[in-house]
């Protein structure tokens, strides 16, 4: 797949930083070299981040607790530092073709670098079509960025809740309330009955 590229000064392949980017990796030497690290990744954090990567970019911040593992990061890192200036040195050739813009190679370079890191080697025109930012400017993240690689990392405190203790449930059946008390009659009420009236009799004494 293709796409018309015009390389004119408003349309420009590579970014404003590309040159000293392919620089500072030829001068980087990886392996053993950690002072070396900790300067590149001051000067180029998102491209310390695709070649160190988190673990290694640790042990030189916080100290190495397992000089076998930093080895082999450290080796892991030197193959692509080399693989990266390999890609670099004949990036026009391999991104444009007769003035087309080769978009299979150049979106899977940007996949695999990362946004922050193409921006070193793309112009942002081009990293804005197949990554476009997200979440803020590029300014904003950088700063962020580099805010997380100059505090060192502190192990998360955990605190567990203290336990709430529950009292026993009683197996005391609960026993009915007592029928409500009668009231005492009101002082000085009256009572009243009802007496049948006498039956009438003639004068014969019949009923």
């Amino acid at each position: 797949m293709t796409s018309s590229f015009d390389q004119n000064s408003d349309n420009k392949l590579t970014g404003a930083q590309f040159r000293d980017f392919c620089t500072a990796l030829e001068l980087f030497y990886i392996e053993g070299n950690l002072s070396g690290r900790l300067k590149f990744a001051a000067a180029w954090p998102d491209g310390a981040v695709y070649l160190l990567g988190a673990e290694l970019m640790e042990y030189d911040r916080e100290g190495v607790q397992d000089r076998e593992r930093r080895s082999a990061l450290e080796a892991a890192a030197e193959i692509r530092r080399l693989e990266l200036l390999n890609l670099l040195s004949d990036l026009e050739k391999s991104s444009v073709a007769s003035g087309i813009l080769q978009v299979d190679f150049v979106e899977e370079l940007i996949k695999k670098l990362g946004r922050a890191c193409s921006l070193y080697v793309y112009s942002e025109k081009i990293v804005n079509r197949f990554a476009p930012p997200v979440g803020g400017s590029d300014e904003d993240l950088s700063i962020a960025h580099a805010d997380v690689l100059a505090k060192p990392s502190q192990p998360e405190i955990s605190r567990m809740a203290e336990p709430v203790s529950v009292p026993p449930v009683s197996e005391t059946p609960v026993s009915e309330p007592p029928p409500p008390a009668k009231l005492p009659a009101t002082p000085g009420s009256v009572s009243i009955r009802f007496v049948p009236a006498p039956k009438k009799t003639d004068n014969n004494g019949a009923e």
